[in-house]
């Protein structure tokens, strides 16, 4: 490999398996308990059974490349100081065979779901300094501007916003944890239907605002997930994106979420965005130091690769831990031959 291939980043992610205890011909020996202590420990003699498999993957931030390098068979829920001990004894593992690891990147894990609450109806408004910056008619960020813009399109014959559907905007569970039908939303089409719009007088002036945010997030995600060198972090455009990146994280870091008259409250999307955007900049600032990269694609950085590995077809939808072993070791072996 060369140098700059050395360069890579950790995946971290679980899938569910289904619990049961199966004799496992490799080791002689039975499977199915869970080898990660759980946070709350159970009394004596009695069995954790592993509902979730834990994989550790490494991927390449200067070619594509992916290794499966650990994993463990985890319960409901988990130690975090365990975790963090293997995780950390994994990295000094792959930093002594010659690997660099510039990050950790995972998900917010099932033991975070009751971070994903409905938040319908629910209002962004923009801290005062923005609003005067770019003289924008209000403060208020509201999805009833893009709703207006979707019916308003579907009675037209040439459409605005053709991706645009009824669908994303009133997503069930599981919908909202689609990223295809975020960026349906946010997107910079949407921004600029909704400009035309109002310069229409089909929809008031203070939907100038939500086009303006609009295009922001649609912005900062083409950053996130550049794939082309166009979009990518270099030297040639490092300066417009790093205040791009400042100045995004600014805006969500003072940004108020509620609706109607409801206390403030930080939310989860917030610091999701600020430890995404903060990470990104302090990556691309630490590889665009080594002299043999001239661009970062931050999509490098995404969880892409291991959820393709999750999505292999197996036997069974959900294995069983037996399965799901076997399956993990043919597929790490075919990575490293």
């Amino acid at each position: 490999m060369r140098p700059e291939e050395k360069h890579c980043a950790i995946l971290v992610d679980e899938m569910q398996l289904t619990a049961g205890l199966d004799f496992d011909p490799t080791v002689k020996n039975p499977i199915g308990l869970a080898t990660a202590p759980l946070s709350n420990p159970v009394p004596k003699g009695e069995l954790t059974y592993a509902t979730h498999g834990l994989v550790l993957m490494l991927t390449g931030l200067s070619s594509r490349w992916k290794q499966v390098v650990a994993y463990h068979l985890t319960g409901d829920s988990n130690d975090g100081s365990f975790l963090r001990d293997f995780l950390f004894s994994v990295i000094e593992k792959c930093e002594a065979a010659g690997c660099h690891v510039d990050a950790v990147i995972s998900d917010m894990g099932p033991n975070n779901k009751a971070l994903c609450h409905r938040v319908r109806g629910q209002s962004f408004f923009l801290p005062a300094a923005i609003v005067t910056k770019y003289e924008l008619p209000t403060d208020e960020v509201s999805v009833k501007h893009i709703r207006e813009l979707a019916v308003i399109d579907a009675e037209r014959d040439l459409k605005l916003a053709s991706h645009l559907k009824p669908a994303h905007l009133d997503p069930d569970h599981f919908a909202k944890m689609n990223v295809a039908s975020s960026v349906a939303v946010l997107n910079h089409s949407v921004g600029a239907a909704t400009r035309t719009l109002v310069s229409l007088r089909l929809l008031e002036s203070e939907a100038l605002t939500t086009a303006w945010f609009v295009e922001r997030v649609f912005r900062w995600f083409t950053l996130m997930t550049s794939r082309y060198i166009g979009t990518a972090m270099s030297l040639f455009k490092h300066d417009e994106a790093v205040a791009f990146l400042k100045e995004f994280m600014e805006i969500f870091a003072h940004v108020c979420i509620k609706s109607g008259n409801a206390k403030e409250m930080f939310k989860p999307v917030q610091a999701g965005v600020l430890i995404t955007a903060s990470s990104a900049l302090h990556i691309q600032h630490q590889l665009l130091s080594v002299p043999k990269f001239k661009f970062v694609l931050l999509c490098r950085l995404s969880q892409d690769a291991l959820e393709n590995l999750f999505c292999i077809r197996s036997r069974h939808p959900v294995p069983r831990p037996l399965e799901f072993k076997l399956m993990l070791r043919l597929i790490m072996l075919s990575q490293f031959f």
